[in-house]
């Protein structure tokens, strides 16, 4: 019904900007990486919001919050550029939304880690409404086997990754920051802005703030219950290696052939631990995860593979995401998550 109601009655501005996720890939880190790029005009970095309120509050969603409260929410009270957030998949996004020069930045994670992130936090959520003896926690091998046949929240993982990414076919480069409108000045860049929300975004903060670790932002979910560990490749310590085998060669067989399945396939499979070389950033660092950005037309597109670094939350990753371009990479072997921009014509 909130679905629904979100397709019915949401309309988008041309300034609006969404943060659409795979359910349990990044959503939360995304959020206040968007959110502390967006408002750093208004907040020093002691004064930032998300030291005391939780990213999902900062960033609500729209058919999970907003127009699950009611369906003719009003969310024009929401301030200007408003930042929205969603896990609906792109071809059931609202046709206000499709049809504005809204910008969606999406991110998708590798799916063995994204099911062992999905499969800990129903756990948790029957754990946080005190169910426990009425509800039996689902088992790893019942929630695989939904998972493999695409019984998962919002649809298949291999179908939502894709609707975004073929809508990304046109892709020059381009800084995160800069997409969503507030590019870093030189100033900013000396003065280690950057490096600020990178360590104010990174999970071990996140992680270890009052706000995400006590209380809730809605009854049916807990803080804590969205910073388990953040930890590329730890689907190892829980999926055997024929679950792990069956999970890459679904993923393989239904992203297809053409190129950009290829691309986002060697994403989800790839699982060993890697470096890889950026050039114009000078560096090598462990990798886990990186953006690519997109648009429909060379006009409002960005680009392909530009950050990559240590920890799927880290502040490294959050550094060169939000600041720094890289084009060349070398050793490609460990990927986390892939983050996508798109902005309509």
């Amino acid at each position: 019904m909130a679905v629904a109601s979100f397709q019915k009655h949401f309309q988008a501005q041309d300034t609006d900007i969404l943060v659409a996720t795979v359910v349990k890939s990044g959503t939360t880190w995304l959020k206040a990486i968007t959110f502390s790029i967006m408002n750093r005009p208004k907040y020093s970095y002691t004064e930032n919001p998300l030291l005391t309120t939780n990213p999902h509050v900062l960033v609500p969603n729209l058919e999970l919050e907003l127009y699950s409260r009611d369906e003719n929410s009003n969310i024009n009270d929401l301030p200007f550029p408003r930042l929205l957030s969603t896990h609906v998949p792109y071809n059931s996004l609202p046709h206000s939304i499709l049809n504005s020069k809204y910008r969606i930045v999406y991110i998708c994670r590798n799916p063995l880690d994204q099911f062992v992130s999905y499969w800990h936090f129903l756990i948790s959520v029957i754990k946080s409404l005190h169910i426990e003896d009425k509800v039996e926690s689902p088992s790893l091998d019942e929630t695989f086997e939904l998972f493999c046949r695409g019984e998962h929240s919002f649809g298949p993982f291999w179908e939502h990754a894709l609707g975004y990414w073929r809508a990304s076919i046109e892709c020059p480069n381009m800084k995160i920051a800069e997409f969503l409108g507030f590019p870093f000045s030189l100033e900013e860049e000396n003065e280690g802005v950057i490096e600020e929300i990178a360590n104010m975004c990174s999970f071990k903060n996140l992680k270890n703030l009052d706000v995400n670790k006590f209380g809730r932002h809605n009854p049916f979910y807990e803080n804590s219950s969205y910073f388990r560990n953040g930890q590329v490749g730890d689907w190892a310590n829980y999926l055997s290696p024929s679950q792990a085998e069956r999970l890459k060669k679904i993923a393989k067989e239904k992203l297809g052939d053409s190129e950009q399945a290829d691309f986002i396939s060697s994403l989800c499979l790839v699982s060993e631990a890697a470096e890889w070389d950026c050039d114009l950033c000078g560096i090598s660092v462990s990798l886990s995860a990186f953006a690519v950005c997109f648009s429909p037309s060379p006009k409002n597109s960005i680009g392909y593979p530009n950050l990559l670094s240590r920890g799927f939350f880290s502040k490294e990753t959050s550094k060169y995401l939000i600041g720094s371009i890289g084009r060349s990479f070398t050793k490609t072997r460990k990927i986390g998550s892939m983050i996508l921009l798109r902005r309509n014509k």
